[in-house]
């Protein structure tokens, strides 16, 4: 009974990220409580360091909106006290989508998207074995490294509809 009680314990355990494992501290700023409270420089930076990819996939205008959308954003905070109060009352437990519901019906459909999926990008090696223990998928025999260009391939391919759809 004992050995039945420890496996099944065995198989509850999953991978959490949480502040004592400290694996959440270098996620970038995705949710509009953050956004506002980044300058249009630093703003910029984060979109310098993702240019190349974006390009791939947007255009320079789409690029120049995504920007764009950022100094909205932070004038709309800035001058709409309801909607100041409101994210005001958002820290770091808040969901994306629940972060994101409150400034629906304004227009910062291309700043979600990017956070969307600056949100899904691996941060270091240590975030991928737990986002694959939490995904529940393993090395095969024929995968030596979580590192190597074909489990990076798998990985793209599987989130492949999701990020599309987030393009439309």
């Amino acid at each position: 009974m004992f050995i039945l009680y420890l496996i099944d314990g065995i198989l509850n355990i999953q991978a959490e990220r949480n502040s004592a494992n400290k694996s959440a501290d270098n996620l970038p700023s995705v949710l509009p409580h953050q956004l506002v409270k980044i300058y249009g420089r630093d703003f910029t930076k984060i979109v310098s360091d993702h240019r190349n990819h974006l390009k791939q996939f947007w255009t320079e205008e789409l690029i120049d909106k995504l920007e764009r959308q950022h100094r909205e954003l932070r004038f709309a905070y800035q001058h709409d006290s309801i909607l100041q109060s409101a994210l005001n009352n958002c820290d770091d437990s808040t969901s994306f989508e629940t972060s994101w519901s409150i400034v629906k019906g304004r227009d910062f459909d291309v700043l979600r998207d990017f956070c969307g999926g600056i949100a899904t990008m691996f941060a270091n090696t240590a975030s991928v074995e737990s986002d694959f223990s939490i995904l529940g998928w393993e090395k095969d025999e024929y995968r030596k490294s979580l590192t190597d260009l074909s489990l990076e391939g798998i990985m793209q391919c599987k989130q492949f509809q999701l990020l599309s759809s987030l393009l439309i």
